[in-house]
């Protein structure tokens, strides 16, 4: 019995999808570099995804695969919570993900975001109790997630180096105290006495 040939090229266009389709998602996979998963973008950046290695302090790679690294991943360390000393964001990273650091409260030292960077995700450092010291924002900085910073106790103030940032919520909830926020002079969107809630003062 003869078979249709458009029901020969159907099958055959069909099963061609299958194979692209599979080809595709192992291509889309997390690769592994070291402690490392991580993503390439538009095949010339990297998003990092995950970290598989031991507790203690950490150095993000800035490149990965002869590749810069722009962004953090949403979840990359979520409940990180042996991750101990100072967390250097490195320069050329330009987004922080949602729940990116959340639970990292082993932390114990100073954060320090680079240059570089425009947003932070909803909930990135929630929860990160022991960072300490004053955390700066970026002059690129133009959105903070809510919950962002939300219980980081352990940050004594926030200084902004440019305008006020979009805030989806409430970003510095459940902070110390005796928090307090900064803002350069001349720079817009801040109120005084209070903003957000704290006190603040211009530079």
């Amino acid at each position: 019995m003869l078979t249709n040939p458009f029901l020969r090229l159907r099958k055959r266009s069909a099963f061609l999808s299958i194979v692209s389709l599979l080809l595709f998602s192992i291509g889309a996979r997390a690769k592994q570099w070291g402690y490392y998963t991580y993503e390439v973008v538009n095949g010339n950046t990297v998003t990092i995804t995950g970290y598989t290695g031991p507790d203690g302090a950490i150095t993000i790679p800035s490149v990965i695969d002869e590749k810069p690294v722009t962004a953090i991943g949403e979840r990359a360390f979520f409940y990180c919570d042996g991750l101990t000393g100072n967390l250097v964001i490195p320069e050329g990273v330009t987004s922080i993900g949602d729940n990116a650091f959340h639970r990292c409260s082993g932390l114990n030292g100073t954060l320090t975001l680079p240059s570089t960077l425009e947003s932070i995700g909803v909930y990135a450092f929630y929860g990160c109790s022991g960072l300490t010291g004053n955390l700066v924002i970026p002059e690129g900085v133009t959105s903070i997630g809510n919950q962002a910073f939300e219980g980081c106790s352990g940050l004594a103030s926030v200084t902004f180096k440019g305008h006020a940032p979009e805030l989806k919520g409430s970003p510095f909830a459940c902070m110390a105290d005796n928090f307090k926020v900064y803002f350069r002079q001349g720079k817009e969107g801040f109120t005084t006495p209070t903003w957000q809630g704290y006190p603040c003062e211009e530079m």
